[in-house]
């Protein structure tokens, strides 16, 4: 079976590396979509991945962002900072050891 396993990174690690996303948003190719067309907000109102409507999207960063509703969008307009993936969605791991890892989604945990 599958495990997850949880690490801790130390902090001063993570702020040290954490620059080097600070531009570069994980997105699918020319499409720009990020998170993989999952809807940012669900993970914090539904705390869980739920995959977004191509039809009800927002800009952010230059990255596309999908939203199970309109509601959510409004959420993610009003305060984009809250529900945007942390270090431009990539691995918070391989950020911590200065390298872009993907992400897989079904692993995302909101802090």
């Amino acid at each position: 079976g599958h495990r997850i396993v949880s690490i801790t990174i130390p902090k001063t690690t993570f702020r040290k590396n954490q620059n080097m996303t600070k531009e570069l948003i994980n997105t699918s190719g020319a499409s720009k979509v990020a998170l993989g067309g999952y809807d940012p907000v669900a993970f914090f109102t539904d705390s869980k991945p739920m995959n977004g409507d191509f039809n009800i999207t927002a800009e952010n960063r230059g990255a596309t962002y999908y939203f199970t509703n309109e509601e959510h969008k409004r959420m993610f307009k009003s305060n984009p900072d809250k529900y945007a993936p942390q270090t431009g969605g990539f691995c918070t791991f391989g950020v911590s050891v200065g390298a872009l890892f993907p992400v897989d989604i079904t692993t995302a945990q909101v802090y």
